[in-house]
């Protein structure tokens, strides 16, 4: 089946393109991201002329593109979405036209219900993929072993940036003095519940938008109080929870973060220069004792790629509570998770002095993503759903 895949510069996942030709679909790309294409409108007849001429029988992006969804509906060619962020920001703009062309897969489970309550069709539940077939094939050698090894490691950004301290001086003191508190009882406790959203109502939202506009919707479909507690909230929470965490885990292991040159890490912390998501990346994934998640709180309930990533190579996966994860992992046989700083700390103390538990788990892991979980796995259910014959 010939096949577009709609190349995103924010959410490059390679690994699409490369399962789908791996499972004899023929794969045509644009030459340009459908970002600069939707930035331009003297690109749109060019991209139109495109498809019109390839004719694919089917186009997938990671991030849902208005004019992608547009032009396909025209063409009646069905348009996928397995959208590998959440919130799904995209989706949620006032252009989206809920097209019955378009079909949007999203791997947070308190999203999908999210969308269903606002009226979206052709919505569904997919959880992320592992790269195994590419992943496989990456070699490590005697050096990069010594280079990557360490006891834990953490793939990731603090979210220093965040609109949250950006405009928080713009609010009055009695309100900032409410978010701290919003804040301060939902840190540090990952057990599943949402304490974030049933501290917020109409009103406190209204308090935030008339005092400091940029916290809150600037023109998402999305209700007003969900993008103030994923946009503005949830990041800040990150941030706290990653900076504390990080902190006093380097304090006492051998820890190394991989993150971007511009962040700013705290005092202590070994600092590493931000990996190749497809290259070296894996080779920390696979040289670390343990691999560290601390999900960003906008995802509510999904399990974020970093751990698909991770258990790709075998390696062994420490991740913050996540709801959806009891469905697709066996705890403590495929994927460990915490619940509070203290349970994180006594796993890390229990699984750095068990070598051959700890292994068995990362073998486990990868057997799961391998025969469950492959990029090849999901998109066969993606094309099964649309009623598609490859």
């Amino acid at each position: 089946m010939k096949t577009l895949f709609a190349g995103s510069e924010k959410m490059q996942i390679p690994n699409i393109p490369i399962a789908l030709k791996r499972m004899g679909h023929e794969v045509i790309l644009y030459d340009k991201s459908m970002e600069y294409v939707e930035e331009h409108e003297e690109e749109y007849e060019a991209f139109a002329a495109f498809l019109e001429r390839t004719a694919p029988r089917l186009v997938i992006s990671t991030v849902f593109f208005q004019i992608v969804a547009a032009y396909t509906h025209k063409l009646g060619i069905p348009y996928a979405v397995y959208g590998m962020d959440s919130p799904h920001y995209a989706a949620w703009t006032p252009h989206y036209p809920m097209l019955d062309n378009v079909w949007l897969f999203t791997f947070d489970t308190k999203e999908l219900e999210r969308f269903q309550s606002c009226g979206y069709r052709n919505v569904f539940y997919m959880p992320l993929a592992a790269g195994t077939g590419w992943a496989d094939g990456i070699q490590m050698t005697a050096a990069e072993w010594e280079r990557y090894g360490c006891d834990i490691s953490f793939v990731g950004g603090l979210y220093g940036s965040n609109v949250y301290d950006q405009c928080c001086g713009e609010l009055p003191e009695n309100l900032r003095q409410y978010l701290g508190g919003v804040l301060e009882q939902s840190a540090f406790i990952w057990d599943g519940q949402d304490r974030l959203t049933p501290a917020l109502n109409g009103q406190i939202v209204g308090l935030c938008r008339t005092a400091a506009p940029r916290l809150c919707n600037y023109g998402f479909r999305m209700p007003d109080e969900y993008y103030f507690r994923q946009w503005t909230l949830a990041r800040k929470l990150s941030q706290i929870e990653r900076r504390l965490l990080l902190e006093q885990i380097a304090g006492q292991y051998d820890f190394r973060l991989y993150t971007r040159a511009e962040e700013q890490v705290p005092p202590g912390i070994r600092k590493y220069p931000q990996v190749n998501a497809m290259t070296d990346q894996l080779k920390v994934f696979s040289a670390s004792r343990i691999n560290l998640n601390i999900t960003l709180r906008s995802i509510e309930s999904g399990v974020p790629l970093r751990i698909f990533d991770i258990m790709s190579r075998a390696g062994f996966a420490l991740t913050d509570y996540r709801p959806d994860a009891a469905g697709l992992f066996e705890e403590d046989q495929e994927i460990v998770m915490f619940r509070s700083p203290e349970e994180l700390l006594d796993k890390l103390d229990y699984y750095l002095t068990h070598e051959e538990e700890r292994r068995r788990i990362g073998e486990n892991a990868y057997r799961k993503v391998r025969e469950n979980y492959s990029y090849e796995n999901q998109l066969g259910k993606i094309i099964q759903i649309l009623g598609l014959k490859s």
